[in-house]
């Protein structure tokens, strides 16, 4: 079960990684190695610009403090000022000429300090609403400092309180534009608290108290409101030392070595605010009557420079820890641009020492597989290394190897098949020659058993008329012989009147070769029924003469041969119908003869050997003898025509049915010789064929044979 699971993961793992490298497989290993750089650095370098960014936006928030710290020892100073000039103020109000000249420089000192914040929002255009909150102060404030001095005491205390007020608020608004209260860090984000918050607000109420104290002291007079008052400075004072101590303590967490220098001003600050919270108490038990408000401005005088070298050993520290926390991020940004220089060369010396020993393996198996194909199959790659081209190298050598033994053999093989190509080569053109001479063979056997069938066709059809003319002949020879019959009876007749004026008749001998087959047979009868035609017609043409003669003798005889003269004429009768019969006979004989179309070819010539009498000398009797004799024989011709137009007849129907039959065997055989000369020649053509693909074999076999001895094996 595990090893489906495997295989199917790594399915899954293709298919999500194919559009991958179907990218890849379309770039050279250069272009690969530059994209895959282009990819690491792409987020590398977004990592970088995250982390530059947050040093520079550190940096940058580390400025804005210190520029906040600027702007908050400034309103620190004017803060300062503003109470001293409230005090002055009060002292002047209610009598007190003699702080004329500290009211002045307050006042020289006051406009030094606003002036300076001008100068700080004049180079700094980042805060324009700050710039116009403290243009609005600063208008409130002139407004003040040009009416103060037409109110009463309290009158002014409380326009500068609530000056100083609008101060303290607009020192925090500052802190929170210029991210003074967004520091990140314990000891400087409390030193921002203390700087900020806590002494100026400390500071506010000990300088109130210090203001309403040196007010009763001046006037020995105390309502409940200026004692609820007292009360309420008091413990603002009480509280903002609380504040103060706390903060300081967090500091000291933050930073412990903060505490020595900072110990000794923030001490001494707590206590002259101590002291002044003792002495306002004081104040409050109504001992102002004793007093002398000159102890409580010179305390006043004590707690301002408490103040301003707490203010300035806070305010130092601070600039130390953000200096510090500039220089520190600058150095982080230089060393990280250090290692990041270094990691960078160190990578690319790695990448492209890795992409030289990609392409040089990949080098080594191009020129391996370069010098393979152009047959060379003795190279090696021999690629040194554990990677995996290593294995491809390795893999690809003992591919090498085992087509180096293919190789071998495919050459033994090549070889081999050379020479059985040429042999089959040979075989098949002989194959080809005999069976071109078959196709011509069976082409000409074709041709023949065509023209044997067409003169099968016509034998038949002659036969078929010879059978015919035989039918006539058969029918002609009945009457001959009737004829001869009836001649014979009269010549008997006329050898028995006659007796011996009769002489014999010499016998006519004809002898005829019997047929060797069954169609000479039946063209030598053919010829012999001619013949015996002919010997008719002469022995008519005799038996003419000899009923002439006897007739002439007769007539000799004179009343002793009146009969002679009947026979004679009755014997011409009988001779002209002979005559006119072998006529008949041998019209039909020549129209079966030249319907045969010379089927029979050869005729052997009748060997005729008629004895005439010729000598008569007035023997009738010879004549009659002779012409019995005649009677005789062409009644024996007749019967014998008779029987041999039978036999021709049933020759003729024996030969029509062979013909018959051997017009099928010719028409099968002539379909099996078209057959079998179709199939020789698509045994030709197939041979040809093979001839060819032989010839294209052993040339093969040749080009297979000239590129395995391409190969170095």
């Amino acid at each position: 079960m595990p090893k489906p699971t495997v295989n199917k993961r790594i399915q899954v793992l293709s298919a999500i990684f194919r559009p991958a490298v179907m990218m890849m497989d379309r770039f050279k290993y250069a272009h690969k190695f530059i994209l895959v750089s282009l990819v690491f650095m792409v987020p590398i370098c977004l990592l970088f610009y995250v982390f530059f960014a947050e040093r520079n936006a550190s940096v940058q928030l580390t400025e804005r403090e210190k520029t906040g710290v600027a702007y908050s020892m400034a309103l620190n100073d004017v803060l300062l000022q503003v109470q001293e000039h409230r005090s002055l103020a009060s002292v002047q109000l209610l009598g007190m000429g003699s702080f004329e000249d500290a009211a002045a420089s307050n006042q020289e000192e006051l406009s030094a300090a606003i002036l300076r914040v001008d100068e700080l929002f004049a180079a700094d255009s980042r805060y324009p609403t700050l710039k116009e909150e403290w243009q609005s102060l600063k208008e409130e404030w002139n407004s003040i400092s040009q009416t103060y001095s037409n109110l009463s005491p309290s009158e002014s205390n409380v326009l500068h309180s609530n000056w100083t007020a609008s101060l303290l608020e607009f020192n925090r608004l500052v802190a929170d534009q210029t991210n003074l209260n967004l520091d990140p860090e314990i000891a400087s984000s409390y030193l921002v608290e203390a700087l900020t918050s806590t002494v100026p607000r400390l500071a506010e109420d000990v300088s109130l108290s210090q203001s309403l104290a040196t007010g009763l002291i001046v006037s020995k007079e105390m309502t409940a409101s200026d004692d609820e008052k007292l009360i309420t400075h008091i413990n603002s004072i009480t509280e903002g030392i609380q504040n103060l101590r706390r903060v300081e303590q967090a500091i000291y967490r933050g930073e412990p070595a903060l505490e020595a220098v900072l110990s000794e001003p923030i001490t001494a600050y707590i206590d002259i605010s101590e002291r002044l919270a003792e002495y306002v108490k004081i104040v409050r038990s109504n001992h102002i009557l004793d007093m002398d408000p000159t102890t409580v401005l010179e305390m006043e005088l004590q707690s301002t420079e408490a103040r301003l070298a707490l203010k300035g050993a806070l305010s130092q520290e601070l600039y130390a820890i953000l200096d510090q926390r500039v220089t520190a991020d600058k150095v982080s940004a230089g060393l990280t641009i250090t290692m990041i220089a270094v990691v960078f060369l160190v990578a690319a010396y790695l990448f492209v020492g890795f992409y030289f020993a990609v392409r040089h393996a990949v080098s080594k198996l191009r020129d391996a597989s370069t010098a393979i194909a152009s047959g060379d199959l003795t190279v090696q790659a021999n690629l040194k290394g554990k990677d995996e081209l290593s294995e491809v190298g390795t893999a690809f050598d003992s591919m090498v190897e085992k087509w180096r033994a293919i190789i071998r053999e495919n050459q033994q093989m090549a070889s081999d098949l050379a020479e059985s190509s040429k042999q089959l080569l040979t075989a098949s053109q002989q194959a080809a020659q005999s069976s071109d001479q078959i196709t011509n063979e069976m082409a000409e056997a074709a041709n023949m058993a065509e023209t044997q069938l067409s003169g099968a066709e016509q034998s038949t059809r002659a036969m078929q008329e010879i059978a015919t003319g035989i039918s006539r002949i058969a029918e002609s020879s009945s009457s001959v012989a009737e004829s001869s019959a009836e001649a014979t009876q009269r010549a008997q007749a006329g050898n028995g009147a006659i007796g011996e004026v009769s002489s014999q008749m010499s016998s006519i001998s004809d002898t005829m070769d019997k047929l060797a087959t069954v169609v000479q047979e039946m063209g030598d009868k053919s010829r012999k029924i001619e013949e015996i035609v002919g010997v008719i017609s002469e022995i008519s043409q005799q038996t003419q003469l000899l009923s002439l003669n006897a007739s002439i003798e007769a007539a000799r005889a004179g009343e002793h041969g009146r009969g002679f003269t009947v026979v004679a004429a009755e014997v011409k009768k009988l001779a002209e119908q002979s005559r006119s019969s072998t006529f008949e006979i041998a019209d039909i004989v020549r129209d079966i003869l030249i319907t045969v179309d010379h089927a029979v070819m050869s005729m052997k010539d009748s060997v005729q050997e008629v004895a005439k009498g010729r000598q008569l000398a007035g023997e009738t009797g010879q004549s009659f003898a002779s012409i019995m004799a005649a009677v005789e024989h062409v009644n024996m011709q007749v019967q014998e025509i008779s029987a041999a137009a039978e036999e021709i007849s049933a020759g003729s129907e024996q030969v029509s049915a062979s013909l018959d039959e051997m017009l099928d065997i010719t028409r099968k055989n002539t379909d099996i010789t078209q057959n079998v000369s179709a199939a020789a020649e698509e045994q030709l053509a197939s041979n040809e064929e093979i001839s060819a693909s032989s010839e294209s074999l052993q040339s093969m076999a040749a080009r297979l044979q000239k590129e395995m001895n391409q190969f170095k094996v």
